[in-house]
């Protein structure tokens, strides 16, 4: 008997240990496949996406103690994926579920259709979602809308239309919204039930400014790009009177009148540009009752007396422009310049320039100079008058001479905008003595290899725009060899952006004078001739002298 009971308490132990060793082993496996796995398949779709051409961002994966048993370098998630003009196909998508915890998915310009969407149901967490310039349709947006949690979508230059914006319904939690050119004022009614956008985007849509009205209960603060912007008239305003959460206009508003302003909801403004002959002082009188408006532009018609309230406001940055402030007011003008933070401009009726007198270093000025107004400019070293100004933006006809001595004085001067003229590479070089300049932006057909070595004499450069078709190849990669570890440098074609990699250039036809396209025949470098904003088959006649 003795013997039975100890090869019994034998057994047990035995199996006891069994059972310990495969619930071990269980959990091991699962700990594995929990944690160990999904790494390891993170990771060869990272190195996919990346033969792919994509970009990925990581970021520390939770919980953070259990870095230390997977290993602190594979112990990441990726969060972040762009891979825009990649030429992904539906079935490239798949490689993407093997990342669950991304949640920025930038997949523009690629020949994407409703099914690839389709693949992307199992990624949860994506919060933003970019698919403008996709072959995607209405079909997409039921697939887009089973994310419930998602934040952000572009879908613009798509085939999705009003009947596609019905699936907005399911998606609450939007905040940022970007529409393509086939919405009209009947798809903003779809858009009308989300109580959580903030940002809307209907660029080269059919939406009408009587269609503003229609999302007047979205807590929409900024509406970026209508259709109408370039043409954005005062009486549009009156679409926009019952939106209460509005900070930013869409671009400036012409032909404004008292009676417009009025229509204009101002507790939550906070940047404005308006302009038009008939404003008067008691229509400028509401904007001072604004809140929170801190950023004003008015265009208006108003002497100096009458102007006087409006500079007096707590507004912190007003510009204003009236043909009625002379350069004999100055000494009344910048009287008015004291904080908190007046930034002023007038125009001088006669040479057309906007000039900032401010007293802290944050002005701007701005001159259009034609021909004749050049030659009213007899004297440059007037320029050192603006000793305030930082940001100094000049435009010249192809002809003029480009003196920047004066300019280059200014002691405040941060970045230096010019476009057209002839520059020559001593002028240039006269910029040493400009010791704060940190951006340059030139684009003029004068500009050569002898301007670039100048240009790249100035040591205090961080950020260098460039535009002239007369650069040679070895000239800008030496140019962008040696400055590109202290700056960032951008060259463009003289006719529209070049792209030196797939030698082609993009242009709109705007662009194409008869200089720009003498220099486009020359260049012997361009195989490939794009085309934004064709907007009618006669503009092609200017491309006849191509080969």
């Amino acid at each position: 008997m003795g013997k039975r009971r100890g090869w019994r308490r034998f057994l047990r132990l035995r199996l006891a240990t069994l059972l310990l060793l495969i619930t071990a082993a269980c959990l091991g496996l699962a700990f594995r496949q929990a944690y160990l796995a999904p790494y390891a398949r993170q990771a060869v779709a990272v190195v996919k996406l990346r033969e792919m051409g994509a970009t990925v961002e990581f970021e520390p994966a939770q919980p953070e103690w259990l870095a230390p048993l997977v290993g602190r370098d594979e112990f990441q998630d990726v969060f972040r994926v762009h891979m825009e003009h990649r030429n992904v196909t539906d079935d490239q998508l798949n490689v993407l579920l093997d990342l669950p915890h991304v949640r920025y998915l930038y997949l523009a310009g690629n020949p994407i259709t409703d099914e690839g969407v389709r693949n992307l149901l199992p990624l949860k967490n994506v919060r933003r979602l970019s698919l403008w310039r996709t072959n995607i349709t209405d079909t997409a947006m039921e697939y887009i809308s089973r994310n419930r949690d998602l934040e952000a979508l572009d879908v613009h230059a798509t085939a999705v239309s009003d009947e596609g914006l019905k699936m907005f319904e399911r998606m609450p939690n939007l905040r940022e919204l970007k529409l393509n050119g086939r919405i009209t004022d009947e798809g903003l009614r779809h858009v009308a039930p989300l109580k959580r956008l903030v940002n809307l985007n209907i660029g080269m849509s059919q939406v009408t400014p009587a269609g503003m009205a229609l999302v007047a209960d979205c807590p929409i603060r900024v509406l970026d790009a209508p259709p109408w912007e370039s043409t954005f008239r005062g009486e549009y305003l009156k679409h926009f009177r019952d939106w209460k959460y509005l900070a930013t206009l869409p671009g400036h508003v012409y032909y404004c009148r008292d009676e417009h302003l009025r229509e204009l909801p101002l507790d939550k403004l906070e940047s404005l540009s308006i302009s038009g002959s008939e404003l008067t002082a008691a229509g400028l009188q509401r904007l001072i009752e604004a809140p929170r408006l801190t950023n004003l532009n008015v265009e208006c018609n108003l002497s100096l007396k009458e102007l006087e309230p409006l500079m007096r406001s707590r507004i912190p940055r007003i510009t204003i422009t009236t043909p009625k402030l002379t350069p004999q007011t100055q000494a009344d003008f910048a009287a008015w310049n004291k904080p908190p933070r007046r930034i002023v401009r007038n125009m001088w009726e006669t040479l057309r320039l906007r000039v900032g007198l401010s007293t802290k270093p944050s002005a701007r000025l701005n001159g259009g100079m034609t021909a004749r107004q050049t030659r009213l400019v007899k004297d440059w070293s007037l320029a050192r008058a603006w000793q305030n100004a930082n940001v100094v933006s000049l435009e010249f006809d192809p002809d003029d001479k480009v003196e920047l001595e004066h300019i280059a004085a200014l002691p405040n001067l941060q970045t230096l905008r010019l476009t057209g003229g002839e520059i020559a590479p001593a002028e240039l070089a006269k910029l040493h003595a400009a010791p704060n300049l940190r951006d340059l932006l030139i684009h003029s057909l004068s500009l050569d290899d002898d301007c670039l070595r100048e240009i790249a004499e100035l040591p205090q450069l961080k950020s260098i725009d460039l535009s002239s078709p007369w650069f040679s190849e070895s000239a800008v990669r030496a140019f962008t060899a040696r400055m590109t570890p202290r700056a960032r440098v951008q060259f463009t074609h003289a006719a529209g952006q070049w792209n030196g990699r797939l030698n082609q250039v993009l242009c709109r036809p705007d662009f194409l004078g008869d200089v720009a396209m003498k220099h486009l025949q020359a260049d012997e470098r361009m195989q490939v001739l794009r085309f934004h904003g064709l907007t009618n088959c006669e503009q092609l006649e200017k491309l006849a002298g191509l080969s």
